[in-house]
């Protein structure tokens, strides 16, 4: 049994689909996962500041285009693991606010 939930996954890629760089580089989004986004994208507002900061950089729901874990972690001051685990920990947050 893999250690991933299939819940953060599905966050994960309604996230993506906020962002049309993601839409032209990610295979097509299903309605359900266009619906979750819906759902998923003012959750983000309501995550503390260093994980919404990760999630809003990671999938470019700031506008711009998404950022690596590395770029994320200099802007951040914060190793690239850190990031990648407050990620996770946003997901996890995401899912279980739906």
């Amino acid at each position: 049994m893999s250690g991933k939930s299939p819940v953060p996954e599905a966050v994960q890629r309604a996230l993506l689909s906020l962002n049309s760089r993601n839409r032209e580089r990610h295979a097509p989004f299903t309605k359900a996962e266009l619906a979750l986004a819906d759902r998923v994208r003012p959750q983000v507002d309501l995550l503390p500041e260093p994980r919404r900061l990760v999630i809003n950089q990671r999938f470019g729901l700031d506008g711009t285009t998404p950022k690596t874990l590395q770029n994320i972690g200099s802007r951040l001051s914060r190793t690239r693991e850190r990031v990648r685990q407050l990620q996770q920990l946003a997901l996890a947050d995401l899912a279980a606010m739906l």
